[in-house]
């Protein structure tokens, strides 16, 4: 009988059946039924391994597209972490916006201090002035009345001059030389008389002339400050309505403030839960921390991402419904800066929706990540471990059967 050896080469990579020596067991193998049994043994050995090696294949497909899923996942975590930088830039443009309009509420607010204050001078200005024209109206009425009482005056001693050169005239020829005489001196009291109501008269024109003119004056001028009165209310009133608008907005953008720091909590939060997968991914973590990442039922996740869903999403058009109010800013908006923040406003509201998705996705990797080594587990227990053993058990299932049969011969 012929005893093979067998020499493993170093350099060549170890392979069980090259390197076992079966010179013992085909010792035993010398009748041809023991052959017929080893050929059979054989054929369904080949067999059992071809069905192991699709099983393999089966398996390493399933692995490469669990690699791609993670591969995806992780273009998925850039992708938000990109998205959580814009939001921060963009949290930060509005906490410098908000105290660009809390400076421009203090500054409307000092206006309208200063405008009030300047009423209320223009109000003390215009009482005054009604005032002095109330004087001056009163000064005109005794003016009208001495103007009136030096009339009647000038006509009483009109009718007098009258009637004493008629006394005069018929009088005249009984007395002729005296007559003259006197004639001649009422002659010359008549015109001075005369000229003194005239410059009487003169002056009381001219000073009616000027109280005219200074009256009509203090009219314009009371007319202007009036004028200039509800200018000045109307102004009021417009700043006022500012105002009002001014802090509505301030409260409307505190109010979106909040909302915002609240949303970039939560995506910290999310931030985190991404680095912990990672870590997962890495092997950073045990597998009972995983386990007890999945301890949670599948159908207990599914509402949870559902109620999680519902609620960002509620959020976020709530968010869009308070960024579209049409708010009277004083800085007033033109209309391609309204036509840009609606199409930033829809393009948010795609991406928001795409960052859930990807957020509810993210969620169902740990259960991924758990199916991917429970496969290897399988594929290194039921399929890697048989195959390197198969060796060591083809001559041992060989001498219990051959040599019982030896035993009994």
């Amino acid at each position: 009988m012929n005893r093979r050896n067998v020499v493993c080469d170093p350099q060549t990579p170890p392979n069980s059946f090259d390197c076992w020596d079966y010179s013992i067991e085909l010792s035993y193998l010398e009748n041809p039924q023991d052959l017929q049994l080893a050929a059979e043994l054989g054929k369904t050995l080949l067999e059992r391994n071809k069905e192991l090696e699709n099983i393999i294949k089966t398996h390493q497909s399933t692995v490469e597209e669990q690699a791609q899923e993670i591969e995806y996942m992780k273009k998925q975590t850039a992708a938000l972490r990109e998205v959580n930088d814009s939001r921060l830039k963009i949290y930060e443009q509005l906490e410098v916006s908000i105290q660009d309009l809390e400076r421009a509420n203090h500054r409307l607010v000092i206006e309208n201090t200063s405008d009030k204050k300047l009423i209320k001078s223009q109000c003390l200005t215009i009482e005054n002035l009604e005032a002095r024209c109330e004087e001056f109206q009163k000064k005109i009425d005794e003016i009208n009345e001495q103007h009136e009482s030096i009339l009647r005056q000038q006509t009483a001693s009109q009718s007098t001059n009258t009637a004493q050169t008629q006394t005069f005239v018929w009088k005249a020829p009984a007395m002729q030389g005296g007559s003259i005489q006197q004639s001649a001196a009422s002659r010359g009291q008549r015109p001075f008389q005369e000229g003194s109501i005239d410059s009487n008269v003169r002056q009381f024109h001219t000073t009616v002339s000027t109280n005219d003119e200074e009256v009509t004056e203090l009219l314009r001028q009371v007319q202007e400050a009036r004028s200039q009165r509800t200018r000045e209310q109307k102004k009021v009133a417009e700043l006022e309505q500012q105002l009002t608008t001014v802090l509505q907005e301030n409260t409307t953008l505190e109010e979106q403030l909040n909302v915002l720091r609240g949303k970039a909590q939560d995506v910290k939060n999310l931030q985190e839960e991404i680095n912990t997968l990672e870590e997962v991914r890495r092997g950073q973590l045990c597998g009972r921390c995983l386990r007890g990442m999945e301890s949670k039922t599948h159908d207990e996740l599914s509402i949870m991402l559902n109620q999680e869903e519902y609620d960002d999403i509620s959020m976020a058009e709530s968010f869009i419904n308070d960024t579209q109010r049409d708010t009277v800013s004083v800085t007033q908006e033109t209309l391609p800066t309204k036509i840009k923040k609606s199409k930033a406003n829809k393009e948010n509201k795609e991406f928001r929706m795409l960052l859930w998705t990807t957020f509810a996705c993210i969620w169902k990797t740990p259960s991924l990540i758990f199916v991917f080594f429970h496969t290897i587990w399988y594929i290194k227990n039921e399929c890697v471990m048989p195959l390197l053993l198969k060796p060591f058990r083809i001559p041992i299932f060989i001498l219990r059967k051959v040599l019982p049969s030896k035993s009994s011969n």
